[in-house]
Order: C-alpha cells, then sequence, then structure tokens
C-alpha cells in the first residue's frame, strides 16, 4: 500500500495495515490525504499528518504522525471548522495550493479508492506469493470494464480511463507476476478481449518473443471458434456466453491488425 510506504518514509507509526479499516464504511466517501512536512523534525507530531476528508471536505478522521488527535503540547486538537482553519493550527503552508489540488482531484481520487476495494474485496485474501491470488486478481481485473457503467455516472470517459491505468500501475507494483505466470495464465484461460490484451501486455516486464504472443492469442481465438461449434457445450452456461466472447474476440482481432499490426 502507498499509505504503508509514506509512513515508512515518515518513521511514522500511522499506517493502514488492514484493508478493513482502509475501506471501513464510515470512510465510503472520504479520500485519504497525507501532508508530510519534510522541513520539520521526524520527532514532531506533525511531521505527518494523515487525514479522511469528504467531498466538502470535512474531516472525517485524522491522526498525527503518533496516530493521535493533538498537538506537540500534547493538547487535544479539533478538527472542525473545515480544513483551512485545521490546516493552519499545525502551521502547513500553502495552504490556498494544497486546498485547490484536493478539490481538483477528489472525484478522480476517490474512484481510484472505491475501484481497488471492488477488486480487493472480490478477490478475497491477497498473497504476492500465492499464484491462486494472483489468478483470482487476473480473473476480477478481466471483468473490470464492466464496471465502467458504474463509474461513467460519476466520472468523465477520460477520468474513467486514467482511474483504470492508476489502478493498473497500483496493482502492477504490488502482485510482483512473474512473465511466464502471466503467459501461462491466459495460456489456460484464453485472451479474448482488448481489456484482457492490456492486461497481459501490463504486466509483462521483459522482452517477450511477439511469436509467443501471438501463439497465445491465436490459440485463444481458435479453441473460440472450436466451441462455437461443439454441440455439447450450445445449451450451457458456457455455450451462452461464446457469442459474446467471440464478438470481443473479432473486435480484438480486428483492433489488433490495424493498430497494432499483430495478425493471427
Amino acid at each position: 500500500m502507498g499509505v504503508q510506504k509514506i509512513c515508512s518514509l515518515s518513521n511514522s507509526t500511522y499506517c493502514i495495515k488492514d484493508l478493513g479499516i482502509f475501506y471501513d464504511s464510515k470512510y465510503q466517501n472520504s479520500i485519504l490525504v497525507h501532508i508530510n512536512q519534510f522541513d520539520k523534525d521526524p520527532s514532531d507530531v506533525d511531521y505527518l499528518l494523515t487525514i479522511h476528508l469528504d467531498k466538502s471536505l470535512k474531516i472525517t478522521d485524522w491522526g498525527n504522525t503518533k496516530n493521535k488527535k493533538e498537538d506537540a503540547s500534547g493538547k487535544p486538537v479539533s478538527s472542525e471548522g473545515g480544513l483551512e482553519k485545521f490546516l493552519k493550527l499545525f502551521d502547513v503552508p500553502n495552504i490556498d495550493a494544497i486546498i485547490h489540488f484536493i478539490t481538483k482531484n477528489f472525484d478522480r481520487e476517490l474512484a481510484v479508492k472505491q475501484t481497488l476495494e471492488i477488486i480487493y474485496t472480490e478477490m478475497g485474501e491477497w498473497s504476492s506469493n500465492d499464484f491462486s491470488s494472483k489468478r483470482r486478481l487476473l480473473n476480477v481485473l478481466g471483468k473490470f470494464e464492466l464496471r465502467n457503467d458504474t463509474l461513467s455516472k460519476k466520472l468523465t470517459p477520460q477520468q474513467i480511463q486514467d482511474t483504470i491505468d492508476t489502478v493498473m500501475q497500483i496493482i502492477k507494483l504490488e502482485s510482483n507476476f512473474t512473465d511466464q505466470e502471466i503467459i501461462d495464465y491466459y495460456k489456460q484461460t484464453g485472451l479474448y478481449t482488448f481489456e484482457d490484451y492490456k492486461i497481459f501486455r501490463e504486466f509483462l516486464k521483459g522482452d517477450i518473443d511477439p511469436e509467443q504472443i501471438r501463439k497465445v492469442l491465436s490459440d485463444s481465438y481458435i479453441k473460440l471458434k472450436f466451441l462455437e461449434k461443439d454441440p455439447k457445450i450450445r445449451d450451457t452456461e458456457t455455450g451462452k456466453r461464446i457469442p459474446v466472447l467471440l464478438k470481443k474476440a473479432e473486435e480484438l482481432k480486428t483492433k489488433l491488425e490495424s493498430e497494432f499490426y499483430i495478425k493471427y
């Protein structure tokens, strides 16, 4: 988690050690803002301020470097009165710029947080050393384009794409996939949609032989065409999904050929 990295950098005890705390219902419509005052001594209680904010910039929760709600003298500090008043209590510089930045980016940051919550909730227990949990992650990401309708009520198409890109970068840093794990996964499950293809390429780190990528695409497409003609599965749940997947696979094939010059 980025929160833990910031805490580590600040030598702070305030960290989100449990995703259940970060995604608690009372923070559902809040974003988490960290203000690091590097010009101060790391021992100062306001060296790091971690603040939960709602859309109106009301502080729903906060903690100082020691994860307490008090100033250097040990006196309790109230967050009533809004963010500007609160930051002035700790002599934070450039308050107007901070508030402007938060206001401008609030919707996007909340969308990223809520999107990550969907992903981590559906994944269940996570371990970067356990490939079964990595497989669950890829399964969830593969269905992620279905979330666009939900996100579109809050964000523009460009903001949606920025959100997806940000989420992918966060997950990429945490997931620690090997190239072979990614290739083996898509060899088994198939690579049918452009969203799948973006995930596939995003997680590949090394210089992969283009023929290896083309083979995964080709084998997936051939498998789908074969299943389409199999009378044994036509009336099953899998069979009912085949026309939809095949349409997406045809779109992917056309897109890769016209835009990326990948033929298979």
